[in-house]
């Protein structure tokens, strides 16, 4: 019963005025509504975000973006720096080269500067970590869509590649004919050759035999035109002795017996006809009966042919007639062989130059086939090696751009999905709040019992020393349970 009393003294002493009241109730119950609504939401409103750009870079998904809590503001440096500095904005951003999702070509590259107050660390914090989600999101996006460009031209050029392939295979392919085709052909110079070098052969043979003969008939040519040259001398002379003892016979002087032929032997003729000395009597025409050089002549014979004197200088002309006549002919025959050994040496010239090429297209023909092979078996060699590589970069595709971005994936699982900052905060505030209520509570009980009248007379004569510390503990769990109950109305109020 003293304790009941004890605790109604207390509650009597907390709601004895509106001062007790208002610490004890009513402070605690605004300062939890005041707690409450704080960690109710992290959303903010009404930001400012100030934005220095060169003019040409779009920043209206940005916009879109913090449309929902803010706004952009296009400053330029120092008026973002002042403006933050008024606190008129909350943050500025300095952007520069920003990439976009269709500049896939190259490889785009951006910065972005953030400047903050750091007196407000937590809210420039708050929206520079927004900022920058958006910013990584976009960059990813870009990144993706580059490396899917980078990989789609890859595929592109290894169909390309495969195009080309197709091609060096028809190539090879082709080459392969035209081996066969040299092959047939070098078959043909071969057969060819072979055909035509014995025929060459002989007529280099009958070409030295032609030089031999050609060389030995113009000996033999020379020494008649020099012995038909020596016929003319004695001709010559022969009419200047006729006439001279023409001239004798007529002045009636005995002259010795000359004998025509010896004049002959004399000179050392030959017989251009049988090519053999004259010995004897000079015959023209074998005819020994019409010829006058077969007798010897005397100076008689001489006076008693002075009349047949025309005759013989006609026979001498005739004579020598034919010895021109045997001169041209020498002469011409001389040229004509001469001419036929010429052109035979430019036939023989050109064969040389046919067989000296025919070996050469054997030797070039037989180096091709060579060459051929070579190549086709480096055609084949690079035909392995790029099959290889292409089946490496097969696997290769568009898809793949996501995961080569981000070849590492992150994923969050809260164990209390859903729950908001007001209930996570609760066993916090809670604890801190009791504690205020209780010290509180304690100390204006304690200060009222230490004045009162009573608790001279109790330290006197104490009834119980217990009472007042287990009433003072009893209305303190009351008080803390009715404000616990409140905090528990929030939070939930919260909640829902």
């Amino acid at each position: 019963m003293k304790l009941l009393n004890e605790f109604r003294k207390n509650f009597r002493v907390m709601f004895r005025n509106w001062m007790t009241v208002s610490l004890l109730i009513i402070a605690p119950l605004i300062l939890i509504l005041l707690i409450g609504y704080a960690f109710s939401s992290e959303d903010v409103t009404g930001i400012k975000i100030g934005v220095i750009t060169n003019g040409s870079t779009d920043l209206t998904q940005l916009a879109q973006n913090v449309s929902s809590y803010g706004e952009l503001v296009p400053m330029n440096d120092s008026e973002c720096l002042a403006a933050l500095e008024r606190q008129d904005v909350h943050l500025c951003l300095e952007v520069s080269n920003l990439p976009t999702e269709s500049n896939t070509t190259d490889f785009p590259t951006g910065s972005i500067t953030y400047v903050y107050d750091n007196v407000r660390k937590r809210l420039s914090l708050s929206l520079i970590e927004g900022i920058k989600s958006f910013f990584g999101e976009q960059a990813d996006e870009v990144s993706i869509e580059t490396t899917e460009s980078i990989l789609n031209n890859i595929q592109n050029l290894l169909g390309f590649i495969n195009d080309r392939k197709q091609d060096v295979l028809t190539i090879r392919n082709e080459t392969l004919n035209i081996k066969q085709d040299l092959i047939s052909r070098n078959q043909t110079l071969t057969e060819v050759r072979n055909d035509f070098l014995p025929a060459y052969f002989e007529i280099k043979d009958l070409q030295e035999q032609t030089h031999n003969i050609s060389g030995t008939l113009e000996e033999q040519l020379n020494a008649t035109s020099v012995v038909v040259s020596e016929a003319r001398q004695s001709i010559a002379s022969l009419r200047e002795v006729s006439l001279n003892y023409s001239l004798l016979a007529l002045s009636n002087v005995t002259l010795p017996i000359v004998n025509i032929s010896d004049a002959f032997n004399a000179s050392n003729l030959t017989d251009p006809i049988n090519s053999s000395p004259i010995n004897g009597s000079y015959t023209m025409g074998n005819n020994s009966e019409n010829n006058p050089f077969t007798t010897n002549i005397t100076a008689p014979t001489i006076a008693s042919s002075v009349t047949e004197v025309p005759t013989l200088g006609s026979l001498l002309d005739g004579l020598g007639g034919h010895l021109a006549e045997l001169d041209d002919l020498l002469n011409d025959t001389n040229g004509k062989v001469s001419g036929t050994v010429a052109q035979m040496d430019d036939i023989i010239s050109k064969l040389d130059l046919v067989k000296l090429l025919l070996d050469e297209d054997l030797a070039a023909t037989q180096e091709y086939l060579i060459k051929i092979d070579e190549s086709v078996v480096r055609i084949d060699e690079v035909s392995a090696q790029m099959d290889q590589q292409l089946a490496s970069l097969a696997d290769l595709h568009p898809g793949l751009g996501e995961k080569l971005i981000k070849p590492i994936t992150s994923q969050y699982l809260v164990l209390l999905p859903g729950a908001k900052n007001i209930q996570l905060a609760f066993p916090q505030l809670a604890a801190m709040i009791l504690m205020f209520i209780a010290l509180l509570f304690g100390n204006i009980a304690t200060l009222m019992e230490v004045h009162d009248a009573a608790a001279v007379r109790n330290s006197l004569a104490p009834v119980k020393q217990w009472l007042f510390p287990v009433g003072l503990m009893l209305t303190s769990i009351a008080i803390i349970f009715l404000q616990a109950m409140v905090l528990f109305v929030v939070a939930q109020t919260m909640r829902a």
